[in-house]
C-alpha cells in the first residue's frame, strides 16, 4: 500500500467499477485520500491532471479486453506534449457489471437497447448478444454513471424505453433503477488494473 501525502485524488467518477464504487473505496482506504474529484470521463481526468501538481487514477487494463487504450493514448498524448506524468502505485479491482433498468420494466428480455462506457459494453458482448441486443442498439456513454442517469430519466410513455444500462450494482440503487442480472460481464473473474499518476508539471518547468 502506498498512502499519497495529498488530500485530493482525481478519478472519472462514482461508478465506473465494481460493486460500491469499489474505484473510490480503494483510493480513499488503499490510498489514504481524504478527497475525491469527479471529472465525468476517462479522457477529462487524464486532461485535468495537466492542469497542474496533481495525482489521478484511471484504469490501463482489463482481463477481458486488454489494454484501455482511450487512457494509455491520452497518457502518451500528455507526456510528447512535455508533461511528466509517473505512476506511483497500482491496484487490481474484481468486475460486477450490472444490467439496470426503470422500475416499469420487469425482465432483462424485454430491453431492445443498452447504455453504457465502451469497455464496459466490450466486456459483456456475449451476455448482450445472448440477450439479442445487436451491436447497432448498444450505445456508448462517458461512464457507467452517466449511462444509468440517462436509463433513470426515462418514462414508460417515451418512444424508446426499453432500455436498460450497464453500471455496478450501487448505481441502480443511486438512481432508483431495477436490477435485472449481476455479474455478466463475459468472464466472471474479471478485473481491471487502475493506476495511480502523478503529474509534477511539465518537463521544462
Amino acid at each position: 500500500m502506498h498512502i499519497v501525502d495529498t488530500k485530493k485524488i482525481l478519478i472519472i467518477g462514482a461508478f465506473t467499477n465494481g460493486e460500491a464504487a469499489k474505484d473510490e473505496f480503494a483510493i480513499r482506504q488503499y490510498w489514504g485520500a481524504t478527497e475525491v474529484e469527479y471529472c465525468g470521463s476517462n479522457g477529462r481526468v487524464v486532461a485535468r491532471l495537466t492542469h497542474g501538481p496533481a495525482l489521478a487514477v484511471v484504469p490501463i487494463y482489463n482481463s477481458i479486453v486488454g489494454e484501455i487504450t482511450e487512457v494509455t493514448h491520452a497518457i502518451e498524448a500528455a507526456r510528447a506534449s512535455g508533461y511528466t506524468f509517473s505512476e506511483v502505485d497500482r491496484i487490481d479491482l474484481p468486475i460486477n457489471q450490472c444490467l439496470m433498468s426503470p422500475r416499469y420494466v420487469t425482465q432483462a428480455s424485454e430491453m431492445k437497447q443498452v447504455f453504457s462506457h465502451r469497455e464496459a459494453l466490450r466486456q459483456c458482448r456475449g451476455y448482450l448478444t445472448a440477450l439479442g441486443i445487436s451491436r447497432e442498439h448498444r450505445f456508448e456513454c462517458p461512464s457507467t454513471g452517466a449511462a444509468a442517469e440517462a436509463v433513470a430519466r426515462l418514462h414508460a410513455d417515451d418512444d424508446e424505453h426499453f432500455v436498460a444500462a450497464i453500471a455496478p450494482r450501487a448505481a441502480a440503487a443511486h438512481y432508483g433503477l431495477r436490477l435485472l442480472a449481476e455479474n455478466i460481464q463475459d468472464d466472471p473473474k474479471a478485473f481491471t488494473t487502475f493506476i495511480l499518476i502523478k503529474h509534477a508539471g511539465p518537463d521544462d518547468a
